[in-house]
């Protein structure tokens, strides 16, 4: 992995691509502290002419009946919530060819796996059955991730621009936290510096932790980094990031104390609104609003293409733009019995489960009863 890792970086900024996860950080890192010693790496190289072309980061792991599935690095568990979108990459115009050659070279391995899960991400938007040489393969599209995206630049007026109500939280929020602290009692601060990242990220990672157990007005979000393996993964792959330049931690600060911060990861051509978090005193001075506020306002003086405001929409992202890209995932099945009796039915079920737990926010099982219950008892009418 290293030894392709400087032309690995080099074909994500020549892609343009807007996804920041397809570069080796996420992967790299992934393997040292999260794979298990029973998975087997495979990441997949295509290359023109001895140039590299495209990446397929990937890993083998056989579940419960001895089914063996090949899948992208960083899904399946543990889950890394901030791992949003893992896929290809892929050098452009030759994107589609470069995912037709990782299927057809897939297909040839057909003994070692019984199911292969891919994002094809901005390398093709579609998995073409045809790329399969024999029948007897199935193709499934099992899952697409929503994202929200707001196109760049923006309307003359700025990030205000048709969106009355966003612009009117913004002014509110100066106005309280200039009445509160004063003109000069308070401050925006983008920490960039590889030196002083890991620090402003492990004080988000606990403003994250606040905001995970603040509730108000029908905000509830979960601690995407409760899991300790999770939280140091993530906070090595920023620090990584740091070095490149394509990470920024936005904090919101008053009196010398941080009320708030929110983690932007860049691209050469696009911003991810990631991980965001505040104390809960901050509740009324509308701390995230204002901190994506001051990143897109940012963004779109580098000129760079989007912000993606993250998979999945809710009101509070929707308010910034009505543009959401759907992203699909495929199933590959194997020509097997086995593949198609038993692997095939067992992953669609896992698979539309674990969808039900996230769209909830929960990530076990466990969870999803105790979220269920205290639901109930919180409808039940007082004796």
């Amino acid at each position: 992995m290293e030894k392709i890792r400087e032309e690995w970086t080099e074909l994500q900024d020549r892609s343009e691509s807007v996804n920041p996860f397809v570069g080796p950080e996420w992967t790299i890192h992934w393997m040292r502290s999260l794979m298990p010693r029973t998975d087997e790496a495979w990441i997949l190289t295509v290359r023109d002419a001895g140039r590299l072309v495209g990446v397929a980061p990937m890993h083998l792991r056989t579940y419960r009946l001895g089914i063996r599935r090949l899948q992208m690095i960083g899904t399946g568990s543990p889950w890394v919530g901030p791992f949003e979108a893992p896929a290809v990459l892929a050098a452009q115009p030759q994107g589609r060819q470069v995912a037709r050659a990782l299927i057809e070279y897939l297909a040839t391995q057909q003994r070692a796996w019984h199911l292969v899960t891919v994002a094809l991400g901005e390398s093709g938007d579609w998995l073409e059955p045809g790329w399969l040489t024999a029948p007897d393969f199935t193709v499934v599209a099992y899952k697409t991730t929503p994202f929200v995206v707001l196109p760049l630049p923006l309307a003359p007026r700025g990030p205000s621009e048709g969106r009355r109500n966003l612009k009117e939280a913004v002014r509110r929020a100066r106005n309280r936290l200039t009445k509160r602290f004063g003109a000069d009692g308070w401050q925006v601060e983008g920490i960039t510096e590889p030196d002083a990242i890991r620090s402003a990220s492990e004080e988000l990672f606990a403003l994250h932790r606040a905001r995970s157990e603040f509730r108000a007005r029908g905000d509830e979000h979960g601690d995407v980094l409760a899991d300790p393996r999770v939280r140091a993964y993530v906070l090595d792959v920023i620090a990584d990031l740091a070095q490149r330049r394509r990470v920024t931690v936005y904090r919101l600060v008053a009196e010398g104390q941080t009320l708030a911060a929110q983690l932007v990861l860049n691209t050469g051509t696009a911003a991810f609104i990631s991980l965001s978090g505040f104390r809960s005193d901050a509740w009324d001075y509308s701390p995230t609003n204002y901190l994506q506020w001051i990143a897109v306002t940012e963004a779109a003086e580098r000129g760079i293409s989007e912000v993606n405001f993250s998979s999945w929409p809710t009101q509070a992202k929707l308010r910034w733009s009505r543009l959401v890209r759907s992203t699909p995932e495929f199933v590959v099945i194997g020509p097997s019995r086995f593949a198609k009796l038993v692997a095939a039915p067992a992953f669609l079920t896992a698979s539309a489960m674990t969808g039900y737990r996230r769209e909830l926010g929960v990530a076990t099982v466990r969870q999803l009863f105790k979220r269920v219950e205290r639901t109930r008892s919180a409808d039940r009418p007082a004796s």
